[in-house]
């Protein structure tokens, strides 16, 4: 005789022993990743092992943001199966052909080798809080619940290097502020004084300013939001803008840089748009710069009748 818990373990489905892990590997042995999303891009690992964002265009990726990429993807759960062998034909009724979304991780031998092709995933159509997944090395179709499948990028900004740019104050040579339908142009000589330009009115705070130029020079996302087509109303864009453009000397390449301000975000400081290589693109503003350059505006709204 033996135990009826043991007998009622063997009765129970071979489902209940599955591994739910949809995909098990070692973030290190990748080399690329593809994604066919909202929008098709791609990543490269360079020789000092950062990530690079190289379709659909050129630009550093963030360490963070990638490794939290392998680890959605490494514990993404299935829920159920929904069938253990689905033939390719019976693929789009799931959704999955083509696939409405894809992620192909590849090592650096995929291309070549066959015994260690690319690794893809693939994601259907939604169904009652759940989508259609499957692996490209399988024949079963899964479930999985859709905030999981979500909750992976789906553009390439989404994984960009949250540095938005670098430069001192040393580098500053002017900042221009619009507010409230009225222009303040600041300019800075090389000795770090601040003055109004001609035609502009207010009190400057060189403290305040030269504490916010070092910030602006550091300036990193707290938030990746929005790129391209821009809901300026669900992030608060004003018309008049309310937004900052700063003169940086590049030695022979002098370039301006624009930060436009929106409504308060979710991490306290405002939501913020600039232009970087992915086209407009909307972030939440830390709020440690956010406060410093606050103080520049007050001093500057002291005295009214900026030009226009």
């Amino acid at each position: 005789t033996v135990p009826n818990q043991v007998v009622d373990h063997l009765r129970a489905p071979y489902t209940d022993f599955l591994d739910r892990r949809l995909i098990e590997f070692a973030p290190a042995t990748m080399e690329r990743i593809e994604a066919h999303a909202a929008e098709t891009f791609a990543l490269q690992k360079l020789t000092n092992d950062a990530w690079r964002i190289v379709e659909p265009f050129n630009a550093p990726a963030d360490p963070a943001l990638v490794q939290g990429f392998f680890e959605r993807l490494n514990s993404l759960q299935i829920a159920d199966v929904v069938k253990e062998v689905v033939d390719a034909l019976a693929l789009p009724g799931y959704g999955l052909s083509p696939p409405a979304r894809e992620y192909v991780l590849k090592t650096a031998d995929s291309a070549e080798s066959t015994n260690r092709p690319p690794i893809r995933i693939e994601f259907g159509t939604n169904r009652a809080g759940k989508v259609f997944v499957r692996r490209s090395d399988e024949s079963s179709v899964y479930t999985m619940p859709t905030e999981d499948a979500d909750s992976l990028p789906q553009a390439a900004f989404e994984l960009r290097d949250r540095r938005i740019w670098r430069f001192t104050t040393n580098q500053v040579t002017g900042a221009t502020i619009e507010l409230n339908g009225r222009t303040y142009k600041l300019r800075r000589s090389g000795n770090g004084n601040w003055a109004i330009a001609e035609g502009s009115q207010g009190m400057i705070n060189p403290f305040a300013l030269e504490e916010a130029m070092y910030r602006f020079g550091q300036l990193r996302s707290r938030h990746w939001d929005a790129c391209g087509k821009i809901n300026s109303d669900k992030f608060g864009f004003g018309n008049p803008p309310h937004k900052i453009s700063i003169e940086v000397n590049d030695g022979d390449k002098p370039r301006t840089v624009t930060v436009e301000f929106g409504k308060q975000s979710l991490s306290g400081g405002p939501y913020a748009l600039v232009d970087l290589e992915g086209g407009r693109t909307v972030f939440e503003f830390p709020f440690d710069a956010f406060n410093a350059y606050s103080e520049v505006v007050r001093s500057l709204a002291v005295t009214v009748g900026a030009a226009r």
